[in-house]
């Protein structure tokens, strides 16, 4: 069977035909990923720690005009579909938490929508 390319459509009856084999994830747990950057708050969160690297939830605030509690909310949110991760930062005087995409949404929006804004 000829693999599928832009000339030949994939006529696959079974959609997760298309994952690669093997799959680290299941067709569910990509498209929850994909479900949750159609939240604009969340894609501007993984936009911003994709491009400005790690930030704090108080510093993803202040950048998005948003409470700390609407960001912890949707930091929770990409944590639990594997976008984003929580990293500890340790000082004798504190520690601070800081949230960095993972590499799942570096290819998501590298080979998702930002690939499709730049064809537009």
């Amino acid at each position: 069977m000829e693999a599928p390319n832009e000339t030949t459509p994939n006529t696959s009856d079974n959609p997760e035909d298309a994952l690669p084999d093997p799959s680290v994830l299941s067709l569910d747990e990509y498209l929850s990923m994909q479900r949750s950057l159609g939240n604009r708050t969340r894609y501007e969160i993984v936009y911003y720690l994709r491009h400005d690297g790690p930030q704090t939830a108080t510093d993803l605030g202040d950048l998005l005009g948003e409470p700390s509690s609407t960001i912890h909310y949707h930091l929770e949110r990409l944590t639990d579909v594997g976008l984003v991760e929580e990293r500890l930062r340790t000082t004798p005087d504190d520690t601070e938490r800081y949230y960095g995409v993972t590499i799942l949404a570096t290819s998501l929006l590298s080979e998702g929508l930002e690939t499709v804004l730049e064809r537009e």
